[in-house]
């Protein structure tokens, strides 16, 4: 079986992403244009897309769409503050380390995510997606996650948690 191109799953995604009540179309056209070249808003594309049952995620994904094409306009004063795309890359990188280090501490200590589910009182699904996904975490997950675990707060904590 051939791999889909990112042209493709562009294309796949934008189909979706016009049936989107909270994505007008200039904006849609904005985003697959963008992705087409950024491989940030790529893969962001592709966060919205693994929310589909999660309409908060998927706002949230678009938010952040929407801010890296109003600071990549000429029009914007954002444009001059723009975070650049290695930046950006570097930061999915650092969550995805921390989401990383988390899950190995689970595994030493011998605990599964259905036990985790547990003790936080968190849906198993959500915190797959929390381990398996390069979006920013939340302050309480982390929280819920920390009181669970007995673990200190500041160690897993870090600037970008919201």
């Amino acid at each position: 079986m051939q791999a889909k191109t990112r042209e493709l799953i562009i294309r796949e995604i934008g189909a979706r992403m016009m049936k989107d009540d909270n994505a007008p179309l200039p904006f849609v056209i904005a985003a697959l244009k963008a992705a087409m070249t950024s491989k940030a808003v790529f893969l962001q594309l592709q966060l919205w897309d693994e929310f589909a049952d999660h309409p908060e995620d998927q706002a949230e994904v678009l938010a952040d769409i929407q801010e890296y094409l109003d600071a990549r306009s000429e029009d914007s004063e954002k444009a001059k503050r723009s975070i650049s795309e290695d930046v950006t890359l570097q930061v999915i990188k650092d969550v995805m380390e921390l989401k990383d280090r988390m899950r190995a501490q689970l595994e030493a200590e011998g605990v599964s995510l259905k036990e985790l589910s547990e003790r936080t009182g968190m849906a198993s699904p959500s915190l797959s997606r929390f381990f398996n996904t390069a979006s920013r975490p939340r302050r309480t997950t982390l929280r819920k996650i920390a009181e669970a675990m007995d673990w200190n707060e500041a160690d897993i904590a870090s600037d970008w948690a919201t």
